[in-house]
């Protein structure tokens, strides 16, 4: 027989045991699964179980501001409810921790152990905290919170890396400190009036349909004048539920407040007017503060003067910050899967 038919023979039966094992092969190659992902940062994907942690901590935020019933708020903030608004915090808050991992790692920033150790153990605490059922219905596990809470950390560290430096100028801390009105209205006053209290008797009476009420007020103050005891007086006209009030000269009524500073003990004001009626007041008593109560008040003033500044640092810290992770933000690309994200909900109960 000729030895190229042998030849040609052998090639086929090499080709059709190449095609059997080909299809074999294809056979049994594993099904490739779809990744779920609720979003991607960066390519970067962000599963179920690690948004429904972030959810939790937008919740607890919402409880504390406006109590268990703050989800029936249909106008919570510029025309959208607070499960609208509250969603979006979330992924507000996934993509800007994200944002700024990827700047850790580009700035070659690590925890030490002991940030580690102590991210894990805060991690572990809020694991704890969560309700066992919310915890599996969306996966979360402890090592999902510990890598939360662990990217917690690194982001603050690159926000500490960022602006240790920073020390913004006096002039600027000093004008965003007089925004505070508190603040601003206690470096304006003097302590003493302050701590001054004025405690004064009034009479009103309110305005009526008729127009009677500036005749009666003038007839009560008529009285007055020609000696009529202000208490009976008081006692027997005043319309309104209170009589006696005592104020810290530093607050007085605004309406009425150069008027009753000038009063000395025993005096009794013109009559005053505002948009619900007519007044007459008397003083009754002034009372002004010790030197020992001056002092603690101006030890008090410092300590407090030295939290509002360093709040006040910080803040411009922070805005400085938020310059710069706008930046970072802009050149972020992020991918929702709507279909995904309508599981956030935040009924956790």
């Amino acid at each position: 027989m000729d030895r190229s038919y042998h030849v040609h023979i052998h090639v086929i039966r090499i080709m059709i045991l190449l095609l059997l094992l080909s299809s074999f092969l294809s056979c049994s190659k594993p099904e490739e699964t779809q990744e779920t992902y609720m979003l991607k940062i960066d390519e970067m994907p962000v599963d179920e179980a690690e948004v429904m942690v972030y959810a939790y901590q937008v919740y607890e935020e919402f409880i504390n501001i406006g109590g268990e019933n703050v989800w029936e708020f249909e106008d919570f903030s510029g025309g959208k409810s607070a499960l609208d608004v509250a969603a979006e915090a979330v992924l507000k808050n996934i993509v800007r921790i994200k944002t700024i991992q990827k700047k850790a790692d580009e700035f070659r920033i690590q925890l030490s152990e002991e940030q580690v150790r102590i991210s894990r153990t805060q991690g572990s605490k809020y694991y704890l905290q969560l309700p066992e059922a919310f915890r599996q219905e969306h996966g979360i596990t402890e090592e999902t919170v510990h890598k939360v809470f662990i990217e917690f950390a690194r982001a603050r560290s690159v926000y500490n890396d960022l602006t240790s430096d920073l020390n913004p100028d006096e002039e600027s801390v000093e004008q965003v400190m007089l925004e505070n009105s508190e603040y601003r209205k206690l470096v304006e006053t003097a302590p003493k009036d302050f701590l001054t209290q004025m405690t004064v008797w009034q009479i009103f009476v309110a305005d009526d349909a008729q127009g009677t009420a500036l005749d009666n007020i003038e007839h009560i103050y008529q009285q007055i004048i020609e000696g009529a005891d202000f208490e009976e007086l008081a006692i027997t006209y005043n319309q309104s539920d209170v009589m006696e009030q005592t104020y810290s000269k530093a607050l007085l009524p605004e309406a009425f407040a150069f008027e009753l500073a000038q009063l000395s003990e025993g005096e009794v004001s013109t009559i005053l007017d505002d948009k619900d009626g007519y007044y007459l007041f008397k003083m009754i008593n002034i009372e002004e503060p010790s030197p020992a109560q001056l002092l603690d008040f101006n030890n008090n003033f410092i300590e407090y003067e030295q939290k509002i500044r360093t709040e006040t640092i910080e803040q411009l810290k922070s805005e400085h910050f938020d310059v710069v992770y706008d930046e970072w933000r802009r050149n972020t690309i992020v991918d929702v899967d709507r279909e995904q994200w309508e599981k956030v909900d935040f009924d956790f109960e």
